[in-house]
């Protein structure tokens, strides 16, 4: 082959490389390829946590024999709820409300501050009835078992939130007794994006924990009226 035809060739094929690679690195192509990014199970996760977070919704919280049932108010930013054994909460961001507690006149609220009371005094636990979903953010490791369900560990050092998720956080840490870096944890979500169930283990003292928040009628009003009078708490709702 002639020398100015082995030239002409090769500067052809450098010319046909260089525009291929440039389509292949255009800006337009890596904005279509970011944008087709898939997103991790942790990132689905949280992204389902915080939808589940916006709207009313109907809780049923577990641990060991003790339950929560009630519902949040996005309107009110409360919660208002029933214990299995007769005492009545409303909670918001740093407020503790019960009703039926022992030297709380019948009928009548008391009120506590919720980043004063104790971690090891059993009110820490009602702080935040859906602190589930506070646990799961704080996940080191997230699985997808398949397209609703997950798995994972969480690290309770690394919850974060408001005053009343927070005490919440203390009294679980409490009770795991420095084994909190790994709580094994599972999440359902449905077809909508909503969280519907968590459960995770707590290993304590006493042996393991069980602990579960159920999730239902999403959307739907439950409206929870704030206490405008209270009275203060005993000073065993504090421990």
């Amino acid at each position: 082959m002639p020398k100015k035809q082995v030239v002409g060739f090769a500067l052809s094929a450098v010319a046909i490389v260089f525009l291929a690679a440039c389509q292949a690195f255009s800006p337009g192509t890596i904005g279509v390829q970011e944008r087709a990014g898939v997103q991790s199970a942790s990132e689905r996760l949280a992204e389902a946590v915080a939808r589940t977070r916006s709207v009313d919704l109907r809780f049923v919280a577990r641990a060991g024999a003790d339950s929560l049932t009630g519902g949040q108010d996005t309107r009110s930013r409360a919660a208002g709820f029933g214990h299995n054994e007769g005492l009545n909460f409303i909670t918001t961001a740093d407020t503790l409300y019960v009703q039926g507690a022992p030297e709380v006149p019948e009928g009548v609220w008391a009120r506590a501050s919720t980043a004063k009371i104790a971690a090891s005094c059993s009110f820490a636990a009602a702080g935040d009835p859906i602190y589930a979903l506070s646990l799961v953010l704080a996940a080191t490791s997230v699985e997808p078992v398949d397209d609703t369900n997950y798995s994972g560990r969480a690290d309770l050092g690394k919850v974060t939130g408001s005053a009343a998720t927070m005490k919440t956080n203390e009294f679980f840490s409490a009770l795991a007794e420095g084994s909190t870096s790994e709580i094994p944890f599972t999440a359902t979500t449905d077809s909508s994006g909503f969280v519907t169930s968590v459960t995770a283990t707590f290993r304590t003292a006493d042996g393991e924990l069980p602990y579960s928040l159920t999730l239902s009628a999403f959307g739907t009003t439950h409206p929870v009226a704030i206490p405008t009078s209270a009275v203060e708490a005993p000073s065993y709702v504090y421990g």
